[in-house]
């Protein structure tokens, strides 16, 4: 379920499973949910709420401290992981301050996104489009 755009107060989010897009306000969410059932709760966890059509969840995973940097930098797995970031960053500002902190003893996440990063990154806006994909080539069929 990518998120395909961040407003002021809510995130529009596809589900990957039925395609079917929702709107989830910000106060809906919380930092640090349990992503397993019975696990400890890990401040870099935002659960989504389900998709309300098939009942698909997500799990956002803010990055953390030391995670390599992305591979190709503009691409679309790139551009979702700051936007995930700075939704964090957003949630986390909002309700309970978590940026820096330790989680299990191990882990650091990084320091806030840099608004001059998401201009540069988003110039119309904090909007996600998703890839453009190329429709699969029957391995049976001989090539046109």
């Amino acid at each position: 379920m990518p998120i395909e755009e961040l407003a002021d107060d809510h995130l529009v989010q596809r589900c990957s499973a039925c395609a079917t897009t929702q709107t989830v306000k910000y106060a809906q969410l919380a930092v640090g949910s349990e992503a397993v059932a019975g696990a400890p709760q890990d401040p870099r966890v935002v659960a989504l709420p389900p998709c309300p059509k098939c009942g698909a969840q997500e799990f956002l995973v803010r990055s953390a401290l030391g995670d390599p940097e992305p591979t190709a930098p503009g691409s679309y797995a790139h551009l979702h992981r700051v936007l995930v970031d700075h939704l964090h960053d957003v949630l986390a500002s909002s309700k309970s301050p978590v940026l820096g902190a330790e989680v299990h003893g191990r882990v650091r996440v990084r320091a806030p996104v840099d608004g001059t990063l998401l201009k540069r990154l988003f110039p119309e806006g904090l909007k996600l489009h998703p890839p453009a994909i190329r429709p699969r080539r029957d391995p049976y069929q001989p090539p046109s």
